[in-house]
């Protein structure tokens, strides 16, 4: 492919990317609950929206309605948010919105910078939300630390964007959110990936039960994104996994 074909190309993905961009841009709400490095006159706080746990009802309005209903397997390891702010400012945060020193200065941020090196009106303001993950939840653990036999490894699986080049896209449905992260993550590459989506069916149960599985997340496609609330996203797990992993959960 000739140089000046590829460059135009990539030109119009950047100016279809930009142009996906609707709703307005956000106000600012610096004020003395915001937390340190967050620049909340460039950047509005975001908080996580965090998941309900309904079991198998949930799974079962879903496979009555999949048009309603988007599935995604779900990832065994550490919720994140990734940050990018003007002035090539990066940050990571995590699930409670408190800045995390998870960027070492190596391939994995290399990895995050190198999306907005493509992108520059990322930099105007981008949140992505998504599963920090070096396979096993003991080795992201370690990798988070800097482990060097696990950072290599070390995963961002990104299933949402609440804000996007400098527009706060919160107030949109989910399938709308989606849509601008699909087309977004036309750039990715290592560390990054896109979080799948899968068909709700029955067949998910038994995967789940024999291990193949963690669990899956069922998000309402109508639904907006919810700081820190469990409203519209559901986690399904087999039973047998909280007995099994009962130890992780004091130290995140």
């Amino acid at each position: 492919m000739p140089a000046t074909t590829h460059y135009m190309r990539s030109r119009s993905r950047r100016s279809l990317l930009r142009r996906t961009i609707v709703s307005g841009p956000f106000e600012a709400s610096s004020g003395p609950g915001s937390p340190p490095g967050y620049d909340t006159d460039v950047m509005p706080l975001v908080v996580p929206q965090l998941v309900a746990n309904d079991g198998t009802r949930a799974l079962r309005q879903a496979i009555a309605d999949p048009d309603r209903f988007a599935c995604e397997p779900k990832v065994d390891g550490v919720r994140g948010l990734v940050v990018y702010q003007p002035e090539r400012a990066l940050e990571m945060r995590n699930r409670r919105g408190e800045k995390r020193d998870w960027l070492r200065g190596d391939a994995f941020e290399a990895g995050l910078r190198r999306l907005a090196d493509r992108l520059p009106n990322l930099w105007q303001g981008t949140v992505l939300d998504g599963e920090l993950t070096a396979g096993r939840f003991e080795g992201t653990m370690s990798a988070l630390l800097g482990s060097k036999r696990f950072r290599p490894s070390l995963r961002y699986v990104v299933f949402d964007v609440p804000v996007l080049l400098g527009s706060d896209l919160r107030g949109l449905p989910w399938q709308e959110r989606r849509e601008r992260l699909e087309l977004l993550a036309r750039a990715f590459d290592v560390p990054l990936e896109l979080s799948p989506l899968v068909h709700p069916s029955v067949s998910l149960v038994d995967q789940m039960t024999d291990g193949r599985l963690e669990g899956i997340v069922l998000k309402d496609r109508t639904s907006t994104y919810r700081d820190g609330t469990r409203t519209g996203w559901t986690k399904v797990k087999d039973h047998s996994w909280y007995e099994r992993q009962a130890w992780r959960f004091d130290r995140r």
